[in-house]
């Protein structure tokens, strides 16, 4: 069943909830594709006032409706800004935290990752578990107590299941994302304690660390914006054939939190309007600036409760492209690859007039997005 939390797509009045298949249908019946995201919802709302309660007392609104809403809660936690920010909202509150999952790749931790802190390359991404998950996840256990931690290796999970396919039909189990690693993150489902929570709870609720807000600028207009591409990102549900109980909650970006998500916002102008000369990196920024630039300065702009001093490198600028060039390069993963790269190219050779490309490589398909307004911004 579709959940509207995460958008779906029409075409010729079918409706889908995985882009690709829209994609495809829409190369097929040559009509054009269009995406809802709780328009209904998030149209009527009043982006322009920005609400009076600060961040951190919105965030913890937040949590608490999903401590009532959810028996079992459980966040997907990489230790970054954003999950971490979410779990210092339980700690602070002493709210009940019932699991905190993390997900690493041991190979390539062990294979691939540099250990000097000041490689914050996104490639460098298997050292964030060393670097700074392993002593965040001790702080939890020492705050939270009664809280299960859960580290699962999926480096196995990751390529034993792209070798179940012998041909391209990876790619239809996906949505937007079809990089190297994107055929099994978080499935959670080849975890048996976790399918004995899945079992017994009645209403499981699963929380990741998404999104930042995404601000754009029209001249001197300011606006919020929401794409498919940050919301189609892989979830525990994407996986899920046997239960109905089980919901994934981006935390961030949710229609029962429109006040946090405009707060957001406003706060983002605000420190805008005092740092112009930071503007360029949102007015006309080209994809690295936008991700890779945005997302180190905010951190500390939206979330008190990150330390600039830990470890966790850059977001990625890339879709596909996702500095994961030891894959292709690494022998032992010869066949994988190639099973990988053989529904990537199936892909993006039927849907190219869908994707963009960056330094004429393949990186994405092209993005939806929805845009509100916020007000104008004020020179300082």
């Amino acid at each position: 069943m579709i959940n509207p939390e995460f958008g779906y797509y029409l075409c010729n009045g079918v409706t889908f909830e995985k882009k690709i298949e829209a994609l495809i249908y829409s190369k097929t019946t040559n009509k054009p594709v269009e995406w809802y995201f709780q328009d209904h919802i998030y149209s009527k709302y009043p982006w322009h006032i920005e609400p009076e309660q600060s961040l951190d007392e919105l965030y913890d609104l937040r949590t608490k409706d999903l401590r009532e809403k959810y028996d079992y809660l459980i966040l997907c936690f990489s230790a970054g800004a954003d999950s971490y920010n979410i779990l210092e909202s339980f700690i602070r509150q002493g709210i009940h935290l019932d699991e905190i999952v993390t997900m690493h790749t041991a190979y390539s931790v062990k294979v691939h990752a540099n250990l000097d802190v000041r490689d914050t390359s996104n490639s460098n991404l298997p050292a964030e578990h060393i670097l700074n998950a392993i002593t965040r996840l001790k702080y939890a256990s020492e705050k939270l107590p009664k809280t299960k931690i859960t580290v699962i290796d999926d480096t196995d999970t990751l390529f034993d299941k792209l070798k179940n396919y012998e041909n391209e039909d990876w790619i239809f189990k996906r949505n937007d994302h079809l990089g190297v690693f994107a055929p099994n993150r978080f499935n959670f489902f080849e975890v048996k304690d976790l399918r004995v929570k899945f079992d017994k709870y009645q209403k499981v609720g699963i929380i990741y660390g998404r999104d930042k807000p995404k601000i754009k600028f029209r001249g001197n207009e300011v606006y919020t914006t929401f794409t498919d591409v940050g919301l189609n990102t892989m979830k525990v549900t994407t996986h899920n054939t046997d239960y109905d109980n089980i919901t994934s909650e981006y935390f961030y970006w949710n229609s029962s939190c429109l006040p946090m998500m405009a707060k957001q916002a406003h706060v983002v102008k605000r420190w805008l309007e005092n740092n112009p000369s930071l503007l360029p990196y949102w007015i006309n920024p080209s994809v690295s600036k936008n991700r890779g630039m945005q997302e180190n300065l905010l951190r500390e702009v939206i979330y008190t409760t990150w330390n600039k001093n830990w470890f966790q490198v850059s977001k990625k600028t890339s879709q596909w492209n996702n500095g994961e060039d030891w894959f292709a390069e690494d022998p032992s993963f010869s066949k994988d690859h190639m099973l990988w790269k053989r529904g990537f190219d199936y892909a993006t050779t039927l849907l190219k007039d869908y994707i963009i490309f960056t330094d004429n490589k393949p990186d994405g398909f092209i993005p939806f997005m929805k845009s509100y307004h916020i007000g104008t911004l004020k020179y300082v």
